[in-house]
This record gives structure tokens, sequence and C-alpha cells, in this order.
């Protein structure tokens, strides 16, 4: 209850020229080489085979849309891991529309809805909308089987994006529940106490 829909949550992540994505030949080959070190020559399409237009003609976003699309084509039906770790490599190189696409795709399989929700979040984040950014950590948080695993740190992130966008109390109900299930848990201590004195608690 209260989580994003997934699949209607498109956003303006396909929208070109926003200034989101970075990406130069470079990247492509970098891409395209840990790809198939990762699966193998005979699933990942060489990236020189997918533009319809010659070379001169296409934007740089267009030979990486229509090599998304190659590499979507050779990616299994259900193989969310894969579209994950996708989503980790386009963030690493800054590709944040392309990896909230995969990471969006991922949150589909039930065992990577929570973390899947927390790179949603953290791409959010760094592209400056911090209020969907909140909606999908609180996605993770709110994500069954809480009582299984430690969700300190998921807490702990949520609370710091909390106190920079002015939320201190809810920041420091998140403190401070890290701090009763895991005081040791990086500054959380110190971090809850600044903020209990703050709000005069």
């Amino acid at each position: 209850a209260g989580s994003p829909a997934v699949s209607g949550d498109s956003g303006n992540a396909g929208d070109p020229g926003d200034g989101g994505d970075r990406l130069d030949e470079a990247d492509l080959s970098s891409i395209t080489a840990a790809l198939e070190a990762e699966y193998g020559t005979d699933r990942v399409p060489d990236a020189a085979d997918a533009p319809a237009e010659p070379e001169s003609e296409q934007s740089l976003e267009e030979v990486f849309e229509t090599f998304k699309e190659h590499v979507n084509a050779s990616v299994e039906v259900g193989d969310f891991q894969t579209h994950y770790d996708l989503g980790i490599a386009y963030k690493e190189m800054g590709l944040m529309d392309a990896a909230l696409d995969e990471f969006r795709i991922a949150s589909g399989a039930p065992e990577l809805y929570r973390e899947a929700c927390s790179m949603l979040g953290l791409c959010y984040w760094d592209r400056g909308e911090p209020e969907e950014a909140i909606r999908w950590y609180r996605a993770a948080l709110d994500a069954p089987g809480g009582d299984e695993v430690r969700l300190s740190g998921l807490r702990y992130d949520l609370a710091d994006k909390l106190e920079q966008t002015g939320d201190a109390r809810g920041a420091y109900d998140l403190f401070a529940q890290v701090v009763r299930e895991e005081p040791g848990y990086r500054d959380v201590t110190r971090r809850a106490a600044a903020l209990r004195s703050k709000l005069g608690l």
C-alpha cells in the first residue's frame, strides 16, 4: 500500500536533451565490453551493427537508443537481474534516464523490488527530484520482507534525504529507529542526538 505504481511512473525519463545523460563513444565501448564479459558475445550484439543511417547523420543519443534496443532484445524474458545490472552500469556512467528504465523493469521481480526501488530513489535524487526520490525510498521500506532483512542502511539513507529537504522530525524518527535496532551503525547515534536537540525532544 502506498508504493509507487512501477508501470505507470515514467516521468520524463525518456525525454532527450534534458541534460540527464552523458554519453560518448568510450561509454558505448565500455558498456559493450562489460556486457560481453558478463553474458558472452552471443547475447550482446555489437553496437556497430545497430545504426540504420550513416554514422555522420546519427546523434550519439540515437546510436545509444538503438544499442539499448539490441541489448534488451538479447536479454531473456524475465531476466530481471540483468536489467538491474544494466541499471547499475548506466547509473555509474551518469546515464540516469537509461538507469531509471532498467530499474523500473527490475522492480517487477519481487526478490529485486526493494533494491530496485532504492536505486530508483537514488537516481531521482541525483537528478534533483527529491520528492520522487523520497517516494521510491519509502516504497523500498514498505516492501514485504522487512522483518527478515536489516533495513538500517535504507532507513539511514531516507533519513538523510528527509533532513536535507527540511523534514527534521521525519529524519529523527528514522534515525532513532536505527539507533534502537543497530546503535553502532555509522554515525547514526550522533545524528539522532543532534536532531533530538534541534527539535527540543
